[in-house]
């Protein structure tokens, strides 16, 4: 019973403060901000790096910190500082950046490779789903 009451008493509290104009108008403060630092702020994930910049610019910019935190003159907290980027989201670069390294250095020849490996599995798969379909629709006509 005594929860019931606490309920019913956060709620009304809750309501009034939801209904004050001094609530509504610290909501849309907050939202201005949030707006403000997120257009401004390099610490956007890759979804929202296209709305406000050219991906181009924003994987420029992760690789010029990438790039600062592998040189190790700078901790990677001290990168992650000087660009208003958490610790961790710096080291996830720097990991990416070693990751594709070989990349960088590949002559294309790989990726054609991958390409069409990928193409013929896919194409193969697709004369399998026919060939099922093919014997299921002429066991169905003969019987």
């Amino acid at each position: 019973m005594a929860r019931a009451a606490d309920k019913a008493r956060g709620d009304r509290a809750f309501a009034s403060i939801a209904s004050s104009e001094m609530f509504e108008e610290s909501i849309k403060m907050a939202m201005a901000t949030w707006r403000l630092a997120g257009s401004n702020s390099a610490c956007l994930n890759e979804a929202d790096a296209g709305r406000d910049r050219p991906m181009a610019i924003y994987g420029e910019f992760k690789a010029r910190v990438a790039l600062e935190a592998l040189r190790g003159d700078k901790t990677v907290q001290e990168v992650a500082a000087k660009h208003k980027v958490q610790p961790n989201q710096v080291s996830t670069w720097k990991r990416q950046a070693i990751d594709g390294q070989s990349e960088v250095f590949s002559n294309g020849a790989d990726r054609d490779r991958e390409d069409y490996e990928s193409g013929v599995r896919n194409l193969h798969a697709k004369i399998g789903q026919l060939t099922v379909e093919l014997d299921f629709l002429a066991n169905g006509l003969k019987g």
